[in-house]
């Protein structure tokens, strides 16, 4: 048996034939060059584009300076024609593609997506023409609205939908915190304005007609986006927000609304929720700001608009606790039970 020696592996197998080849490389390229330089032309690489680049590179931007940025940059800047970073997805991306009607009988909505840095300040409406405008809470618009609710018999809609549009205008300013809030009421309007424009939206422009339709029809039962549900959902938030609104005063400015929100949280809305969804609540809030803050952000340090607001209050008080109390009682009415 002849014996079996190990092989040798890799470059070392042919390292006879890679110095030949290098040689003859060289004497292609002249003769003359050293091998550094002859390495350097013979491993010059060839354009590589743009979706397939997998390292840093050094690029000129459009402005005509030099820059390094990463492959997953270069794409994202070839698709959108800027060097400008995209924002990240939040929770506000859930506005962007929603269209909402009859906000405001002054002006239309046009809904805006938003990064995080800009959450408090664009992030579901466009009240005006100025695109930098930033939300704030209106007292005068929360008052039109509940009035409009109260015009008709049976509680209109239109108006009903409108008062929960003003008040998220007065949790958006706390941000994150209060982001949750938004999000559930902002998903409950879309449901009952998709309604309000179906096939059977004249029976969807007040309360007590569209609560008359669902329960006849038996369409409150196991219909997850039942107008009944979402509207019943979006009633039971009135007493904490009536409190919210018109109770504030009794915390010192310079005092955290932690306890007075978290108090007035479990007096009205607690009982509807599981034990893990308060204990989540009571943690966020938590973040809440001292009142002095609270108010500053929510009418943008305007004083006159604070104290439209504190003049306001009782009336709005009166007023949400009317909405309420019809809306109760229409369910009596009809039979319809308390939805968890």
């Amino acid at each position: 048996m002849k014996p079996r020696f190990p092989r040798s592996r890799g470059k070392k197998r042919n390292s006879s034939r890679d110095a030949e080849r290098r040689h003859k490389t060289i004497e292609g390229n002249g003769g003359s060059h050293s091998r550094n330089n002859s390495k350097e032309d013979h491993h010059v690489k060839k354009p590589i584009p743009i979706g397939h680049r997998k390292i840093n590179h050094s690029m000129v931007n459009h402005h005509g300076e030099t820059s390094s940025v990463s492959a997953k940059a270069l794409r994202r800047d070839d698709i959108m024609g800027s060097t400008t970073s995209i924002p990240s997805t939040s929770i506000i991306s859930a506005y962007s593609d929603t269209s909402l009607t009859d906000y405001d009988t002054e002006s239309s909505i046009k809904p805006k997506s938003s990064s995080n840095s800009h959450f408090r300040t664009r992030y579901w409406a466009k009240r005006t023409n100025n695109p930098t405008e930033e939300i704030t809470f209106r007292p005068e618009f929360l008052l039109t609205s509940l009035e409009h609710t109260l015009s008709q018999k049976g509680l209109n809609l239109q108006g009903f939908l409108n008062i929960f549009r003003a008040v998220m205008e007065m949790f958006t300013p706390l941000g994150p915190v209060f982001s949750f809030v938004v999000a559930e009421m902002k998903e409950k309007i879309d449901v009952l304005d998709g309604l309000r424009q179906s096939e059977a939206r004249r029976h969807y422009e007040t309360v007590e007609g569209m609560v008359k339709y669902e329960t006849e029809l038996r369409l409150v039962e196991g219909n997850n986006e039942s107008g009944v549900k979402m509207q019943q959902r979006l009633q039971r938030s009135l007493p904490f927000i009536t409190e919210l609104l018109t109770n504030i005063d009794s915390v010192d400015p310079n005092d955290y609304l932690y306890q007075f929100v978290r108090d007035a949280y479990y007096r009205t809305l607690a009982g509807y929720h599981s034990w893990i969804i308060r204990k989540t609540i009571t943690i966020a809030l938590r973040a809440l700001p001292k009142r002095q803050d609270f108010e500053t952000n929510i009418t943008k340090s305007d004083p006159e608009r604070l104290e439209t607001w504190r003049k306001m209050a009782p009336t709005l008080q009166r007023l949400m606790n009317r909405v309420h109390a019809i809306g109760e009682d229409i369910y009596a009415k009809y039979n319809v039970p308390q939805i968890p």
